[in-house]
């Protein structure tokens, strides 16, 4: 059994570095996915695609029933103590109840799979719906392997999981696009990149712990992790919903060209929160050991420094998104520059987001699952009503909006509770510092865009590496903490060590 769960900053900083590693190739096959398909594939079949797959993402969360946040708790508990077998017995529980649950749900949603497009005004939908549930039962399962190797502290290894899905994906749906040209292969390409992300999350885990699969029958503590998951079943599925709503809203009430647009805006956001989720998974696995041992000073001093390595790693890339937001979305193709003000609203949600760091995760796992039940219950209630009055009126401008609203509602709120229950905040002093450098980076990248480009692509590149280039050296001016300075010479140090070996 193989276990990294030192609260060092030195630990966090490997961790978050390795899972940022993962998380950007990832990102990067995604991306090129998207790029490569959305030039194949029109706006409306993307649409289309965009529906099944948001159903299918949704239906993930009663089928895991709560169980990776179970498993990540359980997991680290029993690791932390050096109990292999507690360990084990955690994993297998999980897995189990999991494959089960999941199972179920592929079979329910396959035979609904007429209904609920139709729900949707979408009937042409309902074959690559049932093709994509086919993949529930085995995204259920790599979620919960990923879930179990974060458990053992190996932040790095479970975002490589990820990645595979997304090489899969890329290596098998496009030739598949390129022979069938129907919905029929983005529906196929989806459930091999399934399979195949579970056949690697299945190896990761024995890799980490070599007798996982061995029967530990005495410490299947079902009941446990079920009276723990299941709060986090309905917590989670509201939350999703709540960040999901809009997408559905925009597929009821307006066309399949608005919501493969929509869907494009989404996409783009979603390797930076790829991104962010992979830095502050080097916190997670930590939360519950911290907070049984009483540890609040070492708990808020992990979270404000997650929370500052998640604003100033997202800040440069989802600032340039902004400036650069009509290059950006014209490389997809003609007609997608019409996500522009959405992307732009987007961005500001997925930045309030990341600079109040993984406050679900801290309140969550330190034993308040009915606490963030009650937050998400709120905010999707409000945010559902929201979207039905803004999306008939402003489209996908008004879903945006919508989002931006509950992103910042649910993130005010668990400051306050985080506050009230722990006595700790997630800020640091050195955030203003990143805000500031984005700021000076932001303006200078707009005047940067007022010169006549000859290609978008030229455009989005010099423009992307000078809001780097700009925002690196205010930074640098304004300065860092030891603590930061002191991780940066290490990381140099071992970088240079392994080029001279």
């Amino acid at each position: 059994m193989r276990t990294d769960l030192s609260s060092s900053a030195g630990s966090m900083a490997r961790g978050a570095a390795r899972g940022a590693v993962g998380a950007m190739a990832a990102s990067v096959l995604a991306l090129a996915f998207q790029a490569i398909v959305r030039h194949i594939v029109d706006i409306d079949t993307m649409g289309l695609f965009t529906v099944a797959t948001t159903v299918v993402v949704l239906a993930q969360l009663p089928a895991l029933f709560g169980l990776e946040a179970g498993a990540v708790r359980y997991v680290s508990l029993s690791a932390a103590e050096g109990d292999e077998r507690g360990a084990r017995g955690s994993a297998q529980t999980a897995l189990l109840a999991g494959l089960v649950l999941s199972t179920a749900g592929a079979v329910a949603l396959y035979f609904l799979a007429p209904e609920i497009c139709a729900r949707f005004h979408k009937p042409e939908a309902t074959h690559l719906l049932q093709l994509a549930s086919l993949a529930l039962p085995l995204l259920c399962t790599s979620r919960i392997c990923a879930a179990c190797v974060l458990g053992f502290g190996l932040t790095g290894r479970s975002s490589t999981i990820t990645a595979a899905q997304n090489v899969t994906r890329l290596l098998v749906t496009v030739p598949l696009v390129l022979l069938l040209t129907d919905v029929t292969a983005l529906g196929v390409g989806f459930a091999i990149a399934g399979l195949a992300g579970t056949m690697f999350a299945i190896w990761l885990l024995r890799s980490v712990s070599p007798r996982i699969l061995e029967p530990a029958r005495d410490r299947w503590a079902l009941r446990s992790m079920i009276g723990f998951s299941w709060p986090q079943t309905l917590s989670q599925s509201l939350y999703l919903a709540t960040l999901w709503t809009d997408t559905l809203v925009l597929a009821h009430y307006g066309t399949a060209h608005q919501v493969g647009i929509y869907g494009l805006v989404v996409a783009l956001l979603a390797p930076v929160s790829q991104l962010t989720v992979s830095v502050s998974q080097a916190f997670t696995p930590r939360i519950a050991g911290t907070h049984a041992r009483g540890d609040n000073s070492g708990l808020a001093g992990m979270l404000q420094r997650v929370s500052y390595w998640n604003l100033a790693v997202a800040l440069p890339i989802l600032g340039a998104m902004a400036v650069l937001r009509e290059p950006l979305l014209s490389l997809f193709g003609a007609g997608y520059e019409a996500g522009a003000t959405p992307l732009v609203l987007l961005v500001i949600g997925q930045l309030v987001l990341n600079a109040a760091g993984p406050l679900t995760a801290v309140i969550n796992l330190s034993g308040h699952p009915r606490v963030t039940l009650f937050d998400n219950t709120l905010v999707f209630g409000s945010n559902l009503v929201l979207c039905v009055i803004l999306v008939p009126r402003y489209g996908m401008t008004g879903a945006a909006t919508s989002t931006l609203i509950a992103l910042c509602s649910v993130t005010l709120l668990q400051v306050g509770q985080v506050a009230r229950l722990f006595r700790i905040h997630p800020f640091r002093d050195d955030q203003l510092r990143c805000l500031a450098a984005g700021g000076a980076a932001a303006l200078a990248t707009a005047a940067l865009t007022l010169l006549d480009w000859p290609s978008s692509l030229l455009e989005v590149v010099v423009g992307g590496l000078f809001f780097l280039g700009v925002y690196a050296a205010v930074i640098l001016v304004l300065g860092v903490r030891q603590e930061t300075r002191e991780l940066l010479i290490s990381a140099r140090a071992r970088v240079l060590n392994r080029g001279a070996t």
